[in-house]
């Protein structure tokens, strides 16, 4: 029996995130922010995959396939980022939805100190999502 590919994984991983994201957008929809959480949920989900594909690249040719394969999740990814920045939120869910996105598109984001953090405003903000995250049980 032959091994899975990469891509072969990929895909699996594909579907079953899907699966596994269906009953969050169930769930969602009696809420007022039914439709920033389900925005929140599909930009947190690309943001992941683009994570595993780019985590899982090492060569050049890898490196192209990943750049190739993102490349078509950009568009919707801007288009995602642009109503959840406009959107507001009117329940807490609707505010746990989007700091799970950013978490799930950038982990780091979680960690007060983590990569990227710059000066006490980025400190506090990323320690506003953790805790937002750990006491909603919305973490990523």
């Amino acid at each position: 029996m032959s091994a899975l590919s990469r891509r072969q994984v990929f895909l699996a991983g594909v579907a079953a995130s899907g699966a596994l994201a269906l009953p969050v957008v169930a769930n969602a929809a009696s809420n007022p922010d039914a439709a920033l959480i389900a925005d929140c949920d599909e930009y947190g989900r690309l943001g992941a995959l683009s994570n595993d594909v780019w985590n899982s690249a090492v060569t050049d040719a890898e490196c192209d396939r990943a750049d190739d394969l993102t490349e078509q999740w950009h568009g919707r990814q801007e288009e995602l980022l642009d109503l959840i920045v406009e959107t507001r939120a009117s329940t807490l869910a609707g505010v746990t939805a989007r700091a799970r996105a950013l978490v799930r598109y950038d982990p780091d984001m979680a960690d007060p100190e983590g990569f990227g953090a710059n000066g006490w405003n980025d400190y506090v903000a990323r320690a506003v999502i953790r805790d937002l995250l750990a006491v909603t049980g919305g973490a990523a």
